[in-house]
């Protein structure tokens, strides 16, 4: 050789990727396409509040799933969920909230869209409503014009 090629060291030769390699490329391209449904989350003395936002499906539900496996594993047994920012939700969040019950969980909905309204209606499944409770000034969600905010910081519809 005459030097003028530099000697490199090939990982992948028989890689399908085309050369492209897992550096400098970002974020795989499907996890920017996952919503974040999380606004708020944070632990009760009845158990964990979780505040959902935004578009419940498929894709979404995956990260309520992550929230309740690790509830599970943790020996949390109650969740008390916000849903009055939901703006579209399918049979998903029914399959999780059945799953949560048979694991031997107990649920609450202290708020629910016309979405959630709906979806519920529509299967002919009782909303798992929490009674009314008062709230004290300063507590997530308590109405003092602070807007709710995703776990990404923006700001849910």
């Amino acid at each position: 050789m005459d030097g003028s090629h530099t000697n490199h060291t090939n990982h992948s030769s028989n890689s399908s990727h085309s050369g492209r390699t897992s550096s400098g490329t970002g974020p795989h391209p499907r996890s920017r396409l996952r919503p974040h449904i999380v606004s708020q989350c944070y632990p009760h003395t009845s158990g964990l509040v979780v505040h959902l936002c935004d578009e419940i499906d498929l894709h979404s539900i995956t990260m309520l799933s992550a929230i309740m496996r690790k509830c599970r594993a943790d020996g949390t047994h109650h969740l008390t969920l916000h849903l009055d920012e939901v703006t579209f939700c399918d049979s998903s969040l029914l399959r999780e909230m059945a799953r949560w019950e048979k694991d031997g969980g107990s649920c609450v909905f202290a708020s629910a869209s016309a979405a959630v309204e709906r979806l519920y209606e529509a299967a002919g499944v009782p909303l798992p409503a929490a009674p009314p409770a008062r709230r004290h000034a300063g507590e997530p969600g308590d109405g003092g014009g602070t807007a709710v905010r995703r776990a990404d910081g923006e700001r849910c519809r």
